[in-house]
């Protein structure tokens, strides 16, 4: 659902804060591969977000001709819709 989702970017995006937060007090160093999974994570979720449901076609309505062949072949004519 939508709210999954959005909870999932919000949760992404609070690790990033919380990561950079840590960094600029010093209490931590920066590890680019950390940063770069948690940006990883939110880009996904948020394309996953934007892509929406596929829509399944319906089949087309209308008639399916059932055809007959001649003797030969080459004399093709419908007989009936069905």
């Amino acid at each position: 659902s939508l709210d999954g989702i959005q909870k999932n970017v919000g949760e992404a995006l609070a690790v990033i804060v919380i990561f950079v937060g840590q960094i600029a007090a010093g209490s931590s160093v920066f590890d680019l591969c950390a940063f770069l999974l948690a940006c990883l994570v939110v880009l996904l979720v948020r394309i996953y977000g934007l892509a929406g449901k596929a829509k399944v076609k319906s089949p087309e309505a209308g008639t399916t001709p059932v055809i007959a062949a001649g003797k030969n072949g080459s004399d093709l004519k419908v007989i009936s819709n069905v």
